[in-house]
Formats: C-alpha cells, structure tokens, sequence
C-alpha cells in the first residue's frame, strides 16, 4: 500500500474527539503531515537523571522470546546504576526542531522543546550499549499515548532494523508500528517503512490493523453520544524482524502479555524489497506538542535464533 501525505491533525481524544472517528479506521492511517525531513547526523545523549515524572509499569517483567523468557530487557535490579547512554535519530524535523532526551537507568524521556509550533516532528532512539542484528525481537514500553494525554494524540511506538543510509550516512532507514492518530482512531496501529533520503516522502505504509478488541475504542450511540473503552496506558509494544516480515503484538496497563501465537493480539506484515538488513532496534515518539514530555523504558532486544 503506497503512502500518502495527509493534513495536519487537529483532533483531540477522547473527550476531545472531533466528529465522525469512524470516518478514519481501517484505510491509510499514517502518520500525519510529513512536510520535511532531517539529515542531520544521529546524536548521542547521555544527561542527568530524567526529571519528568514517570509511573514505573506493573506487567510482566519478562517477554516472552519464543518458549523462553527473557528478563525486561534493560531493566537493572540496581535503581542506582548510570543513566542509559542513547543514539537518536529525526524521521521528520519542523525548521530543524528535534526533541531532547533524558535518561535515568532504565528510561528514556522525550521532551519537545517549548518553541516547537508545529507537531509534526517523528524520531526514534536506541540504546548505545546495543548489537544491530536482523533478525531479533524488541520491545518498548511508554507511559503515556495518545489517549492519556491532553491535547492532539502523542504518538509513541516502535522502531526496528534502524540503520544509517546514502552516501555520507546523512539519512536513517528503519521500520516502526506505531499507534494511528489520523481522526484519533489511536485503536489502529501503523506499520511503516522509513527512508529520510527521500525528503518529500519519507514513509511508506505497508499495513494497518484495528486493534480496537485489545485496545478498546470511542464509539457512539444512536443518540450520538460517544462512548469509550480506551485501555489506559502503559502501552506494551513488541516486535519481531525475521527476514522480509515484520510482525507485532501490544497489550495494556496490567494485562499479561501475549503469546507470539495469539491469533487476537499478534499482526504480521512483508516488508518490501530492501528491508531486510541488519539494524538497532528502539522507541519510536511522534506529534509531541510544545513542552511536552513522554517516557519509554529503553530494552535491549533479544537475537532470535
């Protein structure tokens, strides 16, 4: 399925939700308004422990890695430990404006500086201490989505096999799932491919998938009035590259995580031709307004053998 450029939003959920979400769900929900691109080199960011306030998450410890499970993967058991070293990357940048980051041991906050004016502005990050691999699970946390938070939806999500690309490595492939924020349908995920060397279109969307039975939805009565069962955050967010698919489950709050077989939770997609390489894995962040902050923990991902 081609991209296509889309408006910038102005929806707000749920009680700010816009007439008619339904208008939106299951055609091209991506990102919105790619209107230019970074070039500009990956940064490093080691700072000062994160002093935006966090809720820690309460589900599962472990990711279930195919019938073993691996310990949450960059959680150390000594709160004490140094803050994360991160890479990040601008998938698309407003006049230059990326956000900051801050790490503490375990998370990694993304705060969008108070001059940013327009929304627009996609990143992702990893961690330094990570191995590129091609094939390998990651998993992501974020206390905060598009449901939770006031104002326009946030867009948190995943990123995958993120890798350094033209002739000077000035560009930055990768792969993400990310929560739809188009009419605020944020029940639906988006999985796009990523290419800044291409400055006037950056993304494609290869898929899009109501999740609306393990996300909830808004939805309105015949007297008009909107209704909703939206899961309240944290969002749980993991990933899998195997050769030239990508597949993805999520879960909520304080649910169990699903199993990789569950046929209710897990999506799969192809990739098309060029996506299979090996790459960093990490958080994805999107549409942060001016001053605001959201927190992932920052996990290590697991090669899969």
């Amino acid at each position: 399925m081609g991209a296509r450029a889309e408006p910038n939003r102005g929806s707000r959920i749920p009680r700010r939700l816009a007439y008619a979400l339904g208008l939106c769900l299951l055609v091209s929900c991506s990102p919105t308004g790619a209107t230019s691109t970074a070039g500009h080199p990956m940064t490093t960011t080691r700072r000062p422990t994160a002093r935006h306030s966090t809720r820690p998450s309460t589900s599962n410890p472990n990711h279930d890695a195919g019938g073993t499970h691996q310990g949450r993967l960059g959680a150390p058991t000594d709160t004490l430990s140094a803050p994360l070293d991160i890479r990040h990357a601008a998938l698309t940048a407003q006049n230059w404006a990326t956000y900051d980051y801050s790490t503490d041991a375990t998370t990694v906050t993304a705060t969008a500086p108070p001059q940013l004016t327009d929304t627009n502005v996609r990143e992702i990050f990893w961690r330094t201490d990570e191995v590129p691999a091609a094939d390998e699970q990651a998993c992501v946390t974020w206390n905060e989505t598009a449901a939770s938070v006031p104002g326009p939806p946030i867009q948190p999500g995943l990123a995958m096999r993120i890798a350094s690309i033209g002739p000077h490595n000035e560009g930055v492939k990768a792969v993400s799932v990310t929560e739809n924020v188009i009419y605020a349908g944020v029940w639906v995920f988006n999985v796009h491919v990523w290419d800044t060397t291409n400055t006037q279109q950056p993304f494609t969307q290869i898929g899009s998938f109501d999740l609306s039975s393990v996300m909830g939805k808004v939805w309105f009565d015949s007297n008009g009035v909107s209704h909703s069962t939206l899961a309240a955050p944290p969002l749980h967010i993991c990933g899998r590259t195997a050769g030239n698919t990508f597949s993805f489950k999520v879960w909520a709050n304080d649910e169990p995580e699903p199993s990789w077989s569950d046929p209710g939770r897990v999506r799969a997609v192809f990739l098309p031709p060029g996506w299979d390489y090996a790459g960093y894995s990490g958080g994805y962040i999107g549409h942060l307004h001016a001053g605001q902050a959201a927190t992932a923990t920052a996990e290590l991902p697991t090669a899969l053998s």
